[in-house]
């Protein structure tokens, strides 16, 4: 799967579970950083929802990591190549 594939479908997740703020000034990119659109509860339920869809697990210390979206994508792509 590629990184957009999975970076589509982790958006996807997040509006579908409303863990996203709104913020109509930008749209999402894999360089938008995840502060500007989650508390640090959204993003711990984001990441446990990636978990599930992808079937993989995230450390605390990668969770931390990623910064924007694009590292998230980033891990699921390694995980799951």
């Amino acid at each position: 799967m590629k990184r957009e594939e999975i970076l589509k479908k982790i958006l996807h997740i997040a509006e579908q579970n409303n863990v996203l703020y709104e913020n109509e000034s930008q749209e999402i990119t894999a360089e938008t950083l995840t502060c500007d659109y989650m508390d640090s509860l959204d993003a711990t339920e984001l990441v446990m929802l990636v978990e599930r869809e992808f079937d993989i697990a995230i450390t605390d210390a990668e969770a931390e990591s990623c910064i924007t979206f694009g590292d998230i994508a980033d891990l699921v792509a390694q995980r799951i190549a």
